[in-house]
C-alpha cells in the first residue's frame, strides 16, 4: 500500500497531500505494524506508528479545513450553517476552491 502511494505520486496521478494518499500510507503503515508485533520488531513497529499518527493528524486537519470552508461558504451564501450547511445536490467544489472563498 504504502508502494502504491509512492508509486501514484510519483507518477502524479495522485497529489502528495490528498486524503487519498494519507489513507494508503496509513493502511500501509497499519499492515506493517501489525506484522512488526508477530514478529516481534518493536522499533519497526515503533516507526511505523509514527507514520499511523502523522497520517490520521493530516486527515483529521484536512477534513476539518473542508467542514469549515463548507460552513464558511454556506454564511455567505446568507443560509444558517446551525441548520442548512449540507451542500447543494450540484454543487461540486473542492477542497481549495472552497478555502479559496474564504
Amino acid at each position: 500500500m504504502c508502494l502504491t502511494g509512492y508509486f501514484l505520486v510519483s507518477s502524479r496521478r495522485i497529489m502528495g497531500d490528498s486524503l487519498r494518499y494519507h489513507a494508503l500510507n496509513m493502511g500501509g503503515a497499519s499492515l506493517l505494524a501489525m506484522a512488526c508485533v508477530t514478529t516481534g520488531a518493536w522499533p519497526s513497529f515503533f516507526s511505523n506508528f509514527i507514520f499511523i499518527i502523522i497520517g490520521s493528524w493530516v486527515v483529521f486537519t484536512t477534513k476539518r479545513a473542508y467542514v469549515r470552508a463548507k460552513i464558511d461558504a454556506a454564511i455567505k451564501r446568507g443560509s444558517n450553517p446551525e441548520t442548512n450547511w449540507a451542500p447543494r445536490p450540484n454543487e461540486s467544489s473542492s477542497v481549495l476552491e472552497l478555502a479559496a472563498m474564504k
